[in-house]
């Protein structure tokens, strides 16, 4: 059965503008996906809940069988609340104080630290730590131990009495390439080999999606295929953290043209403060015009503010441009696509703008 579009699951006449649309459908595609190229081989997917935590994407995620990332105690707290059990719920952060620390190892769930002085302050725990393996990243805190440090790692877990039972690494944001995580993964494993209780090899986030009508998308297939390979003689669970990757291309963001100045230059009803990716990040999202063809001409959509930076789409931006029919008017409804991550929860209410609310559609909810 062909899946609907998502204008076929709305009632565009009744659409209060501006508003983000979840498609549940496109994320159980995309859940589909990435388990169909992992296959036989044993793993986890845990969801990176702060690329979107919207209620009913999670509530539909913990019955699809997923689990969950929590960066911090209050993401940790969020998805006990969502009913994730421990076996479910994966930690990993920043830096932590010793009191931080305590209190996630009583939580009972697999969690990352990200150097050595962190390992230090943890005792008679079971933990996992964060490994750069790549050079040529920048180096600075938060980017975990060396591949050169094992035996440092082995010194300090055996003095403080800790059991390291995982390694995690991650790759960067938005990375397309999935031989840079075959490559990471490659070294994880040969890291692995000196620690005799790992039980989990984290293969971080930052799988990416295509912004863009030219651009690549990441071959989840290539990926499953190396995967396999290198878990011939498995002796540990995979993690993976998807998120933008599970839930990017299934959000859309809907505003109305309020006015339109001059010749190039398209005012819409939502500030930047509602749609803050492309303004933070100088990024175009795919945008067209719900009911109209055509792509004639190059416009600037503005938002509503008087804020003179305040474009949701504009030329100079990465990515692809607002390219739109000349005969866009007054009233029409613009959707900007790709914006399930993120977006939604960049929201602020700087300048006293309410934030847009999310219509989750799909699943349970069509």
């Amino acid at each position: 059965m062909e899946r609907k579009s998502i204008f076929e699951k709305l009632d565009l006449h009744r659409l209060r503008t501006p508003i983000y649309v979840l498609d549940l459908d496109k994320v159980d595609e995309n859940l589909q996906v990435i388990r169909k190229a992992i296959g036989s081989v044993r793993s986890d997917l845990h969801y990176a809940m702060f690329s979107n935590d919207n209620p009913y994407l999670l509530e539909f995620l913990k019955e699809k069988g997923a689990g969950v990332l929590a960066l911090g105690l209050g993401e940790l707290r969020k998805a006990r609340r969502y009913g994730f059990s421990n076996e479910k719920i994966h930690l990993t952060g920043g830096t932590f104080n010793s009191e931080q620390l305590d209190e996630i190892s009583r939580e009972g769930v697999d969690f990352n630290v990200d150097s050595l002085s962190q390992l230090e302050k943890l005792s008679n725990s079971q933990v996992g730590i964060r490994v750069r393996v790549s050079s040529r990243e920048a180096v600075g805190v938060g980017e975990g131990v060396n591949l050169t440090d094992a035996k440092k790692v082995l010194e300090i877990s055996s003095r403080q009495g800790n059991s390291l039972v995982g390694l995690h690494t991650y790759i960067g944001t938005n990375t397309i390439e999935h031989e840079k995580y075959l490559d990471a993964f490659s070294a994880l494993i040969g890291f692995s080999l000196n620690f005799k209780d790992l039980r989990y090899i984290n293969l971080g986030g930052g799988f990416g999606i295509s912004y863009s009508e030219k651009g690549a998308s990441f071959n989840w297939g290539k990926f499953g295929e190396g995967i396999k390979s290198l878990t011939k003689n498995q002796r540990f669970v995979l993690k993976l953290e998807p998120g933008r990757s599970i839930v990017g291309n299934a959000g859309y963001f809907f505003t109305r043209v309020m006015e339109k100045r001059g010749e190039d230059t398209l005012i819409v009803d939502a500030p930047y403060t509602n749609f803050a990716r492309p303004f933070v990040y100088h990024k175009n999202h795919r945008v067209e015009v719900v009911g109209k063809e055509g792509r004639d001409k190059i416009f600037k959509v503005r938002g509503c503010t008087i804020n003179s930076n305040d474009f949701l789409s504009h030329p100079d931006f990465d990515g692809d441009p607002a390219y739109l029919p000349k005969n866009v008017a007054e009233g029409d409804i613009l959707c900007f696509r790709d914006v399930g991550a993120y977006s939604p929860v960049m929201q602020m209410d700087f300048l006293g703008y309410r934030k847009a609310k999310t219509l989750v559609v799909g699943g349970k909810n069509e």
